[in-house]
């Protein structure tokens, strides 16, 4: 994801793979989450375990313009179309010392497309055409919808 609407394209086959990840840094950064947390039981081998689900949305964006990632810099009156937006389910398992959070996130709308290719769940139904041809353009970055997250952190 990012810098802004950067769709990687637009850049050849050995570029994509020598700038692994690197063209797509940003020094500008917004990003927000909410998330309505709920009790599933007691006591699972001494922890709470809630559950949780949530929204998440961001970009990173490039303060100048550079021809690595056209569309990457930053424009008042284009960032909110270059917003990302993720949603999903979490299992958090908490101990009053740490918590141990199990997530899975859905794609919900994913700015390096356009128009309305941008909300990119109405593609999860056809996902394997969708991502075949991603490949196709993208290599050798695959397309997913899903992303699985394992984290350890304070109980806030």
């Amino acid at each position: 994801m990012g810098p802004g609407n950067y769709n990687r394209e637009s850049v050849n086959e050995d570029l994509r793979l020598n700038l692994r990840n690197l063209d797509q840094l940003g020094e500008i950064k917004i990003e927000g989450n909410a998330e309505y947390r709920f009790r599933i039981l007691n006591s699972v081998l001494g922890a709470k375990m809630n559950g949780a689900t949530f929204v998440d949305f961001g970009n990173v964006w490039r303060l100048k313009e550079n021809e690595l990632n056209p569309g990457g810099e930053f424009k008042f009156n284009k960032f909110l179309s270059q917003i990302a937006i993720g949603t999903g389910f979490g299992l958090r398992f908490d101990s009053d010392y740490f918590i141990i959070r199990l997530d899975a996130g859905l794609k919900v709308k994913d700015p390096q497309f356009s128009g309305s290719d941008q909300w990119v769940l109405k593609h999860f139904f056809d996902s394997k055409e969708f991502k075949d041809q991603y490949y196709q353009t993208h290599r050798p970055d695959r397309y997913n919808f899903i992303q699985y997250n394992f984290g350890i952190g304070l109980p806030f």
